[in-house]
């Protein structure tokens, strides 16, 4: 908080109140908080602006998306998509829900943009619980999916 007063106040006077609510939301604790600070920072930049949007907001780096694999849950052939901010090698794994490897799904380079993975596990793969892991770049993405069978 900037000021926490106490504050003293005469009959008939006002007080302006801003509050905000941030959020950092990093790779691991010191990213957060570190990604809290610049969200602090453009929150008393437009608070100094007088929440005028003419101001510049920096956008984001482009990041790695990884959307839940369809269908889920899953009978026959999964989907996996993902979009890379540019081209490069991309590890798709899935896990049982005691970390072990179930299988290798994906190990190979990716164009830039939106990619689909299409997959079909194995006759071996029993119903339950996984988790697909995409790894691309030092991102490391996790969804949890379902295997019925």
């Amino acid at each position: 908080m900037l000021s926490t007063g106490p504050f003293t106040m005469a009959p008939g006077d006002s007080q302006e109140i801003i509050t905000a609510i941030l959020v950092g939301q990093g790779k691991d604790r010191l990213s957060s908080i570190s990604d809290l600070r610049r969200a602090a920072a453009l929150a008393e930049q437009l608070y100094e602006a007088g929440f005028s949007l003419g101001i510049l907001i920096p956008e984001s780096p482009p990041t790695v998306r990884f959307d839940t694999p369809r269908p889920n849950p899953a009978r026959g052939t999964m989907y996996f998509s993902f979009t890379l901010p540019s081209s490069g090698r991309v590890r798709l794994a899935l896990y049982d829900a005691s970390g072990k490897l179930a299988a290798l799904i994906d190990d190979s380079v990716h164009d830039a943009g939106p990619n689909v993975t299409p997959w079909s596990p194995r006759d071996g793969l029993p119903s339950g619980v996984y988790f697909a892991v995409l790894e691309a770049g030092r991102e490391r993405l996790v969804k949890k999916l379902v295997v019925a069978r």
